[in-house]
């Protein structure tokens, strides 16, 4: 414990683990009780990975301490998953009548996002860096319950954009497109939190529904800090000098800030964790097929209306 950088991670908390619960301790109760009431700072949990003891508590325990939206998160029995293409060489199209939502994730290179759609559609988890040339996409046919449970198909579009800067301008094409926006930055790299700005930029830039004050048509905005599963505490300090990744973290108050700022719902997640992906995706989506079925609404008013003109001048 006393070996992790709280000056690096000031916010951090930590959580004494105890497993093989289902077993004599080695360690002699007396001195584990010591501990703890020595660092009462320390949440202390007894769980057996073997028969599966207390791990939905620790998981509960975890969620509390990164912000986790669990509280005011839509549950995720609204939205099902039925059918799933991938990418540009499956395309037999699922029924055109149905209403489409655009999702687009948007944010610097190896914050997390083909990993994050790759979680959401398959659960799941390449370690290793997947970087992203140009566009990917899939399609998925929802079913979602609207408040009278009833059952409505939509058909969900993801595009998972490359966030080099060579690949921007056939990333914009894609703006005018989105319903909604999955905007992802890393929260152990500053660099990928401040270019959160150049992003938005951007978006202002190329999708015409965004305006500033939120009407009921405008693109849906979700902030993402993912990575929250990783500490950096295997470097070396040597002098001056550190060995190791010397990216800087951001902290509790730079994200309440931006949060604040921006004024969008803010959630962090771990891609490889598998933590918070399926229901920030379930409540982006019920807030996009809002905005989906207005803009329906709205544009047959329109031609209803339209046609009446017309049959009155004729």
């Amino acid at each position: 414990m006393d070996s992790i950088n709280n000056k690096k991670y000031p916010d951090l908390k930590k959580i004494f683990v105890e497993n093989k619960s289902d077993k004599e301790p080695e360690s002699p109760e007396e001195e584990i009780n010591k501990y703890i009431f020595k660092h009462p700072e320390i949440d202390h949990i007894k769980i057996s990975v073997k028969n599966g003891s207390n791990l939905e508590e620790l998981k509960l325990k975890i969620y509390d301490e990164i912000n986790s939206p669990k509280k005011i998160i839509t549950p995720m029995d609204k939205v099902k998953k039925r059918n799933i293409t991938y990418g540009a060489r499956y395309n037999h199209s699922l029924d055109e009548n149905i209403k489409t939502i655009s999702l687009i994730l948007l944010g610097n290179s190896g914050v997390g996002k083909t990993n994050f759609m790759m979680r959401y559609i398959m659960n799941e988890f390449n370690p290793r860096f997947l970087s992203t040339q140009g566009i990917e996409n899939i399609k998925i046919l929802l079913e979602i319950k609207d408040e009278n449970n009833n059952i409505i198909k939509y058909i969900l579009k993801i595009y998972d954009t490359a966030g080099q800067e060579r690949f921007r301008c056939l990333t914009q094409s894609y703006y005018k497109k989105a319903d909604g926006v999955l905007l992802m930055f890393d929260v152990n790299d500053i660099d990928t939190f401040e270019d959160v700005n150049v992003w938005m930029t951007e978006i202002k830039k190329f999708n015409d529904d965004y305006n500033e004050n939120k009407n009921e048509n405008n693109l849906v905005i979700y902030l993402l800090g993912n990575k929250v599963d990783y500490l950096n505490n295997d470097e070396e300090e040597i002098g001056d000098t550190k060995k190791g990744n010397d990216k800087k973290p951001v902290t509790k108050k730079e994200k309440e800030l931006l949060k604040n700022n921006l004024g969008f719902p803010y959630y962090e997640i771990s891609n490889q964790w598998n933590l918070n992906i399926d229901e920030v995706i379930a409540r982006i989506i019920l807030d996009c097929a809002k905005r989906v079925n207005n803009k329906k609404d709205k544009g047959t008013k329109q031609i209803k209306k339209a046609l009446k003109k017309k049959k009155k001048c004729c």
